[in-house]
């Protein structure tokens, strides 16, 4: 995929997609409170919270880099005409975690590319840029979406944290599979339920500091909790019953299937012996 990015000093972010073809036009805009993207297709525009105050405590996401993974600086190179440093993440726990090399501008530290090396040897250029500048300035309506008529609007409701378990499983309809351990040092962040166009799923947010996570689960007919962001893979998922899991996120397929692998187990094992608590 191949996209222009603008983002300011205050963190909002445009993105506009180049390629492929079928997504031309794409836009997508997150301003810290929403998510919205823009279908030039088909003229709607589909506005969610945005995820990043999911992202802001960085004290507890540094405990879990240090935890899991060794890092390290080992050269200095150049990216996009820029001095970059390479910053490399390489993981204490697992071999089915990749090691991770962050290039990373010299002098603002804006990320120029990110690689993964798998335990063969293996690289993935997961991101790069190959152009980039520092404007002083530029226009404030670069984050307002293009006008024209016909667009349809569709917003989503905000999640809400979980109130009790009685609460939560009312509004899902099941009792969903919340381990209290999970492999590879991953820890769970948080978990919120939706109302998405009138569906409840819940998202639990679990990361290992550097590979973030989100487990959706939700009953069978509900569909997929949200649309899938560039370069999400909802494939990683089971269905046990009448109750669908998917692990999406950008971590490795082995990764997101021992992750998922959990939650299986627990509502495999209640089905086993139709033990409703």
């Amino acid at each position: 995929m191949k996209f222009t990015m603008w983002r300011d000093s205050g963190g909002r972010r445009r993105t506009e997609v180049v390629i492929p073809l079928a997504m031309q036009g794409r836009i997508f805009i997150d301003d810290g409170v929403n998510w919205t993207t823009f279908f030039p297709d088909t003229k709607v525009v589909r506005v969610h919270p945005s995820p990043t105050p999911d992202m802001e405590d960085v004290d507890e996401r540094m405990k879990l880099i240090r935890d899991n993974y060794r890092l390290e600086i080992d050269s200095k190179t150049k990216v996009a005409g820029r001095a970059a440093v390479r910053v490399v993440a390489h993981p204490s726990k697992s071999n089915d975690l990749e090691t991770q090399r962050f290039y990373l501008d010299a002098a603002t530290f804006t990320p120029l590319k990110i690689e993964t090396v798998d335990g063969l040897g293996n690289v993935s250029v997961q991101f790069v840029v190959r152009h980039i500048e520092f404007p002083s300035h530029f226009e404030k309506s670069i984050f307002d979406l293009p006008s024209m008529d016909g667009i349809r609007r569709e917003v989503g409701n905000p999640p809400t944290p979980l109130k009790s378990r009685e609460d939560t499983e009312r509004r899902l309809g099941f009792r969903p599979a919340m381990p209290k351990n999970l492999p590879l040092g991953f820890k769970r962040q948080g978990a919120d339920l939706m109302d998405w166009h009138g569906l409840t799923p819940i998202g639990i947010r679990v990361s290992d500091g550097l590979v973030r996570l989100i487990v959706f689960q939700f009953k069978i007919g509900d569909g997929p909790p949200r649309p899938g962001r560039p370069g999400e893979d909802p494939k990683v998922g089971k269905t046990v019953g009448d109750i669908r899991i998917e692990v999406r996120g950008d971590g490795p397929v082995a990764v997101r299937e021992r992750i998922l692998s959990e939650y299986v187990r627990i509502l495999e094992s209640r089905a086993r012996s139709q033990d409703p608590r």
